[in-house]
């Protein structure tokens, strides 16, 4: 009877110890992965990810990874699925909501997008990037006044951020506020004076006013000339 318990302790303490290597190099696995995927090295990343999951299933961190690499590769559809799964583990994990938002507004699933950018303002309202791609989805979508509203959020959150000013510049042209348009293009350039955006849009809105100036000038003086013309013909 003794032997037979001391065999079970020993089947027991092993697999224990098994187990423990196997999480440990699961999340050496993971560390390797994600520094690959911040070197942008997106194939062999993926490959080491993979091995993580397989070791770990649960291994929620190694998953956000593995989805983000889909995100980036534009696999679209299959990223938001493996989000959705990193959620299912932790579902108040701000970031995975975002990116979740940021795949649906690729799909073009804008009510599904809002939903998701809605969680991540609500687990974590400190993060600009969130308003900022919840602006550019309801742009996206036709929203351009919300739109505006969120992109002075994510401004007021982070004012160092010159491509903002940049995107909310684009919104407010389209709602025809002009002048604040080309003050958001300034401001963005006296941050970031070689934004080449900032500086190809501000180009266009003065080329665009000098030649309405132009015509406006034109059109006043063909008036005046021939209201002086027909004045003249009276007498």
């Amino acid at each position: 009877m003794k032997n037979k318990l001391s065999l079970v302790f020993q089947i027991l303490f092993s697999t224990l110890i098994l187990k423990s290597q196997t999480l440990t190099y699961s999340d050496t696995l993971m560390f390797y992965g994600s520094q690959l995927y911040q070197a942008k090295d997106l194939i062999l990343a993926k490959e080491k990810l993979d091995s993580c999951i397989l070791l770990n299933l649960r291994n929620d961190e190694c998953k956000y990874y593995r989805a983000k690499i889909e995100y980036d590769m534009k696999s679209y559809r299959k990223a938001s699925i493996m989000f959705k799964n990193v959620l299912a583990l932790q579902e108040n994990d701000a970031s995975s909501w975002h990116m979740l938002g940021l795949c649906f507004t690729s799909l073009k699933h804008y009510d599904s997008a809002e939903f998701c950018f809605k969680n991540a303002v609500r687990l974590d309202s400190r993060r600009s990037e969130f308003y900022a791609n919840w602006g550019n989805s309801e742009f996206l979508r036709g929203n351009l006044e919300h739109a505006d509203q969120l992109y002075g959020t994510a401004i007021l959150l982070d004012e160092k951020q010159a491509q903002y000013y940049v995107n909310r510049a684009e919104i407010r042209a389209k709602l025809g506020n002009k002048e604040d348009a080309q003050d958001d293009l300034k401001q963005a350039l006296s941050i970031d004076p070689y934004n080449a955006m900032a500086q190809k849009n501000l180009a266009e809105r003065t080329v665009f006013d000098k030649k309405w100036l132009f015509f406006l000038a034109l059109g006043f003086v063909l008036f005046f000339s021939l209201f002086l013309f027909l004045r003249s013909k009276k007498h």
